[in-house]
């Protein structure tokens, strides 16, 4: 960032987000969007278009994108960034089998709204579905847009991804699809196959009465096949993303440090993105488990809804056998991308 870019982290942008001037238009009169209570990143209108030409409001090509990995925290970051005055956030959709359909109309209405002085993230967590077409996400953007990835232990992913699945077959008739057969499952108290149960198909999950009965198939071993495992091959995803773009553009965060200290691993983001410091601990208030921001000018900030959902008590036998699963795919990452997370130790 050049030396004019550094200076505005003291200039009129942060003079209105300290004192929290408002007028027509909302809080930031040099913003393209008029935020509201709600979502993070999805309470919000645009400005009108007079002021959009007066701003220099345009849809930029994305100075960042999110890849993912799902159930590791990709929407809570894309919110969380919103929040900084000089980054605005969007959502790439994913089809309704969960892939990425790029095409110029789609990406082009995902593109925010950004001036001058701000860069557009956006969040494209359906990439990890359709890892083979980041080469041609090269296309659509930039030559020095920058990558963040956020991946959680693959085990607590695939346990809040469980519960995740379960509400969303819960939705009425018709929004998703979900067939069922009865199958013979795995007692993991008896350590033998047991009777027959129905177990549910949906979109690439099995998932039966348990978590436990759903990762693992009749025999007791690892159900591979199943999303609620595969997601977290993250060794895969991350080669196939160097593949195609070199490790300089690419930063991998520690989900497990995101839900402990987020100032801190924003912080990290910051620095990778080049943009002015915002993110500190007195901006954040514990509530529970998690932490929220709490930024008074932007009335969209706070805990998300539908976050921190009890998750299941987990088999201590089923526990050790994903650990020792998972372990050597941990390490090979560790050890191929120099990502040493918390959650790998």
């Amino acid at each position: 960032m050049s030396q004019n870019t550094s200076n505005r982290s003291s200039s009129s942008r942060e003079g209105h987000f300290s004192s929290g001037k408002n007028n027509t238009y909302g809080t930031f009169p040099e913003g393209c969007y008029v935020y509201s209570k709600g979502r993070l990143a999805l309470s919000r209108s645009e400005v009108e278009e007079s002021l959009q030409k007066l701003l220099n409001c345009e849809k930029r090509p994305p100075k960042a994108v999110i890849l993912g990995v799902k159930k590791c925290g990709t929407e809570t970051l894309t919110g969380l960034l919103d929040l900084h005055p000089y980054i605005v956030t969007s959502i790439y959709p994913v089809s309704n089998n969960g892939c990425i359909s790029l095409e110029n109309v789609a990406f082009e209405r995902s593109i925010p709204l950004t001036t001058s002085d701000e860069i557009g993230l956006l969040d494209m967590v359906g990439m990890q579905y359709s890892p083979h077409k980041v080469s041609e996400l090269l296309e659509f953007i930039s030559n020095d847009t920058k990558f963040i990835l956020i991946l959680k232990d693959p085990i607590e992913r695939a346990i809040s991804d469980y519960k995740h699945v379960l509400v969303k077959m819960n939705l009425p008739k018709g929004k998703d699809i979900t067939t069922s057969r009865e199958e013979h499952v795995w007692g993991y108290h008896r350590n033998k196959e047991i009777g027959p149960e129905i177990v549910k198909y949906f979109k690439g999950y099995r998932v039966a009465k348990s978590f436990e009965k759903s990762v693992l198939n009749s025999l007791g071993q690892i159900d591979v096949s199943n999303k609620l495992i595969y997601l977290g091959f993250y060794y895969d995803y991350v080669q196939s993303i160097f593949y195609q773009i070199s490790k300089e553009r690419v930063l991998i965060l520690d989900g497990q440090a995101f839900i402990e200290k987020p100032w801190s691993v924003l912080k990290q983001v910051e620095s990778f993105l080049d943009v002015p410091s915002f993110f500190a601990r007195k901006k954040f208030q514990k509530e529970g488990k998690f932490f929220c921001p709490i930024i008074k000018e932007r009335p969209d900030s706070g805990c998300l809804k539908g976050k921190g959902r009890n998750k299941p008590r987990v088999n201590k036998l089923v526990l050790k056998s994903l650990k020792s699963f998972f372990r050597p795919l941990n390490e090979l990452l560790r050890d191929s991308v120099g990502a040493n997370l918390s959650w790998m130790q």
